[in-house]
């Protein structure tokens, strides 16, 4: 599992080496990849790192070559189909836009205003989220984190208001089990 994994991540990193401007790979997670109830728990941050890895490659690569604060372009050209459930799946989303936004805002201090407009979002996401993981969970039993920021004009507030709702989904769901 761990080998191939890393053979996934190593091939993920070559097909971003060789993309040039704008273009995004379509990496896919292996759909042999059956997680046991058990193993459920951490598929929100196993899945959350691999994506982190790829969204920093990416957000590094568009900011070196001028391109907008985008990470939406990256997420639309994911392939999501074959994840084993709806944790994984959130938990790599969110990965992918934190690693986007970090990889942009790699120590940069010149964007400061952007930075906290993310951090914002995140804020709202995070709270909006818990609360309705803690709702589902009563009503609905199943696990469907939807995001839906109130600001879609704003790049860095709906990237960090997404990120923290997955975030904040999976904390009030994982809470009082």
């Amino acid at each position: 599992m761990m080998k191939q994994s890393f053979i996934v991540a190593f091939a993920t990193v070559l097909l971003l080496t060789g993309a040039s401007g704008a273009t995004y790979a379509s990496p896919q997670p292996p759909s042999s990849m059956k997680e046991s109830d058990e193993q459920l728990e951490t598929a929100f941050d196993r899945h959350y790192r691999s994506g982190y890895e790829l969204g920093f490659e990416q957000g590094w690569r568009d900011r070196n070559s001028n391109q907008k604060y985008a990470p939406q372009q990256l997420t639309n050209s994911l392939n999501l189909e074959s994840f084993p459930d709806q944790r994984a799946k959130a938990g790599y989303l969110a990965g992918v836009l934190a690693g986007f936004h970090d990889g942009y805002y790699n120590h940069s201090e010149e964007n400061q205003a952007e930075i906290q407009r993310f951090y914002e979002g995140y804020n709202q996401g995070y709270q909006s989220g818990e609360e309705d993981a803690q709702t589902v969970r009563q009503t609905a039993k199943t696990y469907t984190p939807q995001p839906d920021s109130s600001n879609p004009s704003d790049p860095q507030f709906t990237n960090g208001y997404n990120i923290g709702y997955w975030q904040g989904f999976e904390a009030g769901w994982s809470s009082n089990q």
